[in-house]
């Protein structure tokens, strides 16, 4: 849809039409008509024109047009003209500006309790909006509402001025609604398959995290060079055995060779299940210590109070009250307690059941195990010693590596299960590569440099290049300049009903050159740009024709005329 005409008028005592403000394709400019700087051109009404496109396409702030909101001042009277002569503000809204086939009217009231028409039909608020829905992006749907869409083209804030970018509604709207609006607009709608992705990309983010938190924990810098540290401590594991091996009798040796490996492998294994349990014994008393510690912490009970009331102020109900949201976290830390006594009982019965397993193993096997000379006894102590402590070495290498590769075969499951999910029909990516095609070139028109937007891959679904390094208001209007008229070369390429208007004070605050660039980029492309500016900005372009301005508003000559 177009833009057609734009009338004011008053309807009390009797209809009198104030404005008639016809609209083109292209260019089409509300200008004052200061002949210098030192005129009131910000002043006369130039700004207004757009509200008032606005409050026909749904804006609920009327009241807006005659106060300003940065100072809390009122035209009083242009409050009293408006009431009093029952001003109504009219938009047409064609499918074609040449040959027109469909015209819709929109009529609204400017004066308290003004009532909303399409067609001379009389619609409610949601009715309205509901119908401009229809109309305008062809949308049956409560969600995205037609206010929330319209945003993106009419880019006017009743209240100051707006230099929102991609969050056009408000920064601080629930990205999940901006993923609704953008997956509407640049028909990005695959809602099943973005909620499956979005939740493993979560859970692998989630998985990273855990993965690298654990190798800081562990200083581990390099996988490779844990193995290697391995491999080392099983060298030394092996060097003292063979150690230990010279020291037998061999004839004896050979006699009960079998006896003898077999009963050193099983007992290896007994000293190596113990070390395991002792070591898993001593996190459980460390996680028992740190439990208790939380439980005896004295906590100053009247500021949580003083939380707890700040919290339920802002909120509009808690389903718990104070005393049972603190009888709780006792709770959580009593059943915390409770598991790891619980799991302190059973490995602490566990070591008792290996260390008795191996006395018994030691006493029945006792000549095999000491089969060596009287006068090597304590050589071989020591050197079993210094095995022993490199077994409990390896012990602590091998328990990280374990928990290192389940936390890693936990991410890896993730990411394959990722990989494995269908391809969408709908591509993102050639979304956003489809879009750029006219965003890079309008950006490096206007701004000079070559723009692009992104799939992010998160709820917020598109992100913009240069977006993180900031931009000037200027910069950052032209930024918006290029993305919306992107975004109307984009939409007619692949047949997206929308607006085909961009509404907009974005030239105030650019350069002559972006100026001249977003002028002549309207003007080749099948839309309206719709500019309210001060006459100065515009004088020297070269772009512009006498037929481009459509309207000029001096401090004699306001909009409404009084």
């Amino acid at each position: 849809m177009y833009i057609k005409m734009m009338k004011i008028s008053e309807t009390v005592p009797e209809y009198k039409e104030i404005r008639n403000i016809e609209f083109k394709k292209h260019m089409n400019f509300i200008v004052d008509g200061s002949t210098s700087r030192d005129e009131k051109g910000n002043s006369v009404g130039k700004t207004t024109v757009l509200r008032l496109i606005d409050i026909c396409l749904g804006s609920d702030d009327r009241k807006f047009i005659y106060h300003d909101a940065e100072l809390n001042n009122v035209n009083a009277k242009l409050e009293k003209y408006i009431t009093e002569q029952k001003i109504f503000v009219e938009l047409h809204l064609v499918d074609d500006l040449d040959r027109p086939e469909i015209e819709y009217q929109l009529k609204v009231g400017l004066f308290p309790r003004g009532k909303r028409y399409i067609n001379n039909q009389v619609k409610n608020k949601e009715e309205y909006n509901m119908t401009l829905n229809q109309i305008i992006f062809n949308n049956n749907n409560t969600k995205p509402s037609f206010r929330q869409l319209i945003k993106m083209f009419v880019r006017i804030d009743q209240k100051d001025d707006n230099n929102r970018f991609l969050k056009f509604i408000n920064y601080n709207v629930n990205p999940a609604v901006y993923e609704n609006i953008y997956s509407f607009l640049f028909r990005l709608n695959d809602s099943v398959r973005s909620e499956q992705v979005l939740r493993l990309k979560e859970e692998i983010k989630k998985d990273k995290k855990n993965v690298q938190q654990f190798k800081i924990f562990h200083n581990i810098r390099n996988e490779n060079a844990l193995k290697q540290k391995l491999f080392s401590v099983e060298h030394d594991i092996d060097k003292l055995s063979s150690q230990m091996n010279h020291l037998m009798d061999s004839d004896i040796y050979k006699e009960n060779e079998e006896n003898v490996q077999l009963v050193r492998v099983e007992y290896s294994k007994k000293l190596d299940e113990l070390d395991r349990q002792e070591f898993k014994l001593s996190k459980i008393e460390s996680n028992l210590e740190k439990a208790e510690k939380e439980n005896n912490v004295d906590v100053d009970m009247s500021v949580l109070k003083n939380l707890y009331t700040e919290v339920e102020s802002n909120l509009k109900e808690i389903n718990q009250t104070f005393n049972e949201l603190v009888n709780f976290h006792h709770k959580l830390v009593r059943n915390k307690i409770e598991y790891y006594e619980a799991q302190k009982q059973v490995y602490t019965e566990r070591i008792r059941e290996s260390e008795n397993s191996i006395s018994e193993f030691f006493e029945d096997n006792q000549d095999i195990i000491m089969l060596i000379e009287n006068t090597q006894v304590a050589e071989y102590q020591e050197i079993k010693k210094e095995q022993e402590h490199f077994i409990e070495d390896k012990g602590r290498i091998l328990e990280v590596i374990e928990r290192l590769e389940t936390l890693q075969r936990t991410l890896k499951k993730n990411e394959e299960t990722l990989r494995a999910v269908p391809d969408s029909e709908i591509d993102e990516e050639e979304i956003c590569a489809n879009f750029n095609m006219f965003f890079t070139e309008y950006s490096e028109d206007i701004i000079r440099e070559r723009y692009i937007v992104y799939p992010t891959g998160d709820t917020f679904p598109i992100g913009i290049s240069n977006e993180d390094t900031g931009f000037g208001t200027g910069v950052k209007k032209s930024a918006i300049a290029a993305f919306d008229l992107a975004y109307q070369s984009f939409s007619k390429e692949f047949g997206i009903e929308s607006p085909n208007f961009i509404v907009h004070d974005v030239l105030e605050s650019m350069d002559s050159v972006a100026i001249d660039s977003t002028i002549a980029i309207a003007n080749k492309i099948d839309c309206q740009y719709i500019i309210a500016v001060l006459q100065e900005k515009i004088t020297d372009s070269g772009e512009i024709s006498s037929e481009d301005t459509r309207l000029v508003l001096t401090t004699e000559n306001k909009l409404f005329r009084i």
